[in-house]
């Protein structure tokens, strides 16, 4: 499935992998939600039950990755590569899963950083 995330001014879309969770996080859309930063990523919780949990492997992390944490329900959106460390996360447990992907460059959202909530919705 297909999404836009804005962010202030900026949009981006992104691609939903074909997923429980992914599937999940699109029946819940549009949504409209406060956001944290942290290193180079975007982090936000959303509504998703954990018993959706069913997506890909992470065997390799790339920028524009779409994660999702259980423990939580947070999502997050990395804006470098190096932003993963090895899945650990300080309060959180558990392995991430592979939602989707950003399509497209990455550093208009950082200059969109100062926004005061982001929203992601289909397309």
């Amino acid at each position: 499935m297909r999404i836009r995330i804005r962010l202030g001014k900026t949009e981006l879309e992104a691609d939903l992998f074909d997923s429980p969770i992914g599937r999940a996080l699109a029946e819940s859309l549009p949504l409209e939600i406060p956001f944290q930063t942290g290193g180079d990523e975007i982090s936000f919780s959303v509504p998703i039950s954990a018993s959706a949990i069913d997506g890909l492997v992470l065997d390799e992390i790339r920028t524009g990755d779409l994660l999702f944490w259980p423990d939580g329900n947070s999502f997050h959106i990395l804006l470098s590569a190096t932003a993963f460390d090895s899945g650990k996360r300080e309060g959180m447990s558990g392995s991430p899963v592979l939602l989707g992907r950003i399509s497209g460059a990455l550093p208009a959202l950082r200059d969109s950083l100062s926004a005061s909530t982001l929203r992601i919705e289909p397309l």
